[in-house]
């Protein structure tokens, strides 16, 4: 069997009971039956970035976990990110997560001109939100950041799951976790016409 690619995702909350965290865990764990050329991990270092600011990289004093971050993205074949919706687009965690990893943050010669990490990646937005199902933040989304960074987005924003108006409810709300049969089915059927996806958009690394 060939080695599956490796698939880094994110959420852009930092609630201790996200429900994009939980979609994110449901997707990680239903990989290897559903979509086994693909081994998603989640970067959790998101949590931890400070706000976008030139000057901490002029300044040479990244944080550690941006870097760390940094790394696991730039060596990924493709990516997921999980953004809730906040009026009517993402929300700040999401776009300061991609705005550290849209760029070098190396001064150094040997490091300064390495590609951004997310630049050409095969990507999925995915999202659980309220009314809409954060389906308007994953359209602001496709018409944003991969543009600019030249990422082949999944043709559809196959997976937006309405979060209040579903019965029953899709998602656990005390811990986050997925549960609702329906969406379920969904996100397995979205994950495995992911993996069909970056089959065919993923750079071949030599």
């Amino acid at each position: 069997m060939a080695t599956p690619f490796n698939v880094v995702c994110f959420a852009g909350s930092l609630r201790k009971n996200s429900r994009n965290h939980g979609l994110l865990r449901y997707l990680t764990q239903t990989a290897p039956k559903v979509a086994p050329q693909l081994k998603l991990s989640i970067v959790d270092e998101i949590r931890e970035f400070p706000l976008f600011n030139r000057d901490i990289i002029d300044e040479e004093r990244v944080p550690e976990a941006v870097v760390k971050a940094w790394w696991r993205v730039l060596k990924a074949d493709a990516v997921i990110i999980a953004t809730p919706e906040y009026n009517c687009s993402m929300p700040p965690v999401t776009t300061n997560a991609v705005a550290w990893l849209s760029k070098s943050i190396f001064k150094d010669d040997e490091k300064k001109n390495l590609t951004a990490p997310l630049r050409g990646k095969p990507l999925g937005l995915v999202s659980a939100g309220g009314d809409m199902g954060g389906g308007r933040a994953v359209l602001h989304a496709r018409s944003a950041f991969p543009v600019y960074l030249q990422m082949p987005v999944t043709p559809q924003p196959a997976l937006s799951v309405r979060i209040f108006h579903s019965q029953p409810m899709p998602f656990n709300m005390a811990t986050g976790e997925l549960t609702g049969e329906e969406t379920i089915k969904k996100a397995d059927a979205y994950l495995a016409e992911f993996q069909e996806w970056v089959a065919k958009t993923a750079v071949v690394k030599k």
